[in-house]
């Protein structure tokens, strides 16, 4: 987790449609303008990794995540 609640993975971004932990779909976007204020997301992070987050908020407050928690990435079936 960073100062900002975002929840940092260890994840690659590339290739991946979306994220799912705690049971929620949460999609990838390239960038926070690319979601409404308030909306849990999931992107790409400087290193290239998946970093959970949410648009003016706090990830950690929303999901209530801990170091280990199960986080999954999936492909849209086509």
């Amino acid at each position: 987790m960073d100062r900002f609640g975002n929840l940092i993975t260890t994840l690659p971004s590339k290739g991946y449609c979306y994220v799912e932990i705690q049971g929620q779909q949460i999609s990838i976007v390239k960038t926070y303008g690319d979601a409404p204020p308030h909306r849990l997301i999931a992107l790409a992070g400087s290193h290239g990794l998946i970093e959970l987050a949410v648009n003016g908020g706090s990830a950690q407050k929303v999901l209530r995540c801990e170091n280990g928690d199960p986080v999954w990435l999936r492909q849209r079936s086509s």
